[in-house]
């Protein structure tokens, strides 16, 4: 008898963490902050794409009708709506403004990230900051929400 365990997407998992891996252990063996080296940086780039790739290739695996409700349901905006549309766009800048608010109202400095920071000094930058940015949220979701999440649903059926 077949357990859940057993049509758990492990293949995905191996996947998604062994491509980062095979990037990111080097990276981390330099010991030495990504941002320091060009080449570094590039790894860690490369590595970003480990769940995005992975939840691609074994979707690719499955068949044609697999391929399209995967891209359906990756890029069909009409499934999300409005208000959780506005919610993320919101969140980061609302959840910055609450730092800066309580740094405030208990005296200590107002933090300010590496993006906002890189962003004000260098505004021309401003693209080549934020699509990385998004370009790694969008490939992680395409792995673990659009990939992951649907095969969990599949074998572990909520009772």
């Amino acid at each position: 008898m077949k357990t859940q365990w057993s049509k758990f997407p492990w293949l995905y998992l191996l996947l998604a963490y062994g491509w980062a891996w095979l990037w990111m252990i080097p990276v981390a063996l330099t010991r030495q902050d990504y941002q320091t080296s060009t080449l570094l940086f590039v790894a860690t780039f490369i590595a970003i794409f480990g769940p995005g790739l992975a939840g691609i290739f074994l979707t690719y695996r499955e068949g044609r009708e697999s391929r399209r409700d995967y891209w359906q349901r990756a890029f069909d905006l009409r499934r999300i709506q409005l208000r959780w549309i506005i919610f993320m766009l919101l969140l980061w800048p609302a959840l910055q403004l609450l730092a800066n608010g309580l740094s405030k109202a208990f005296g200590s400095n107002v933090p300010i990230s590496d993006m906002v920071r890189d962003i004000t000094n260098q505004p021309w930058l401003f693209p080549a900051i934020v699509i990385p940015y998004f370009l790694r949220a969008m490939l992680e979701d395409l792995g673990w929400r659009g990939y992951m999440l649907e095969k969990v649903r599949q074998s572990w059926h909520p009772t």
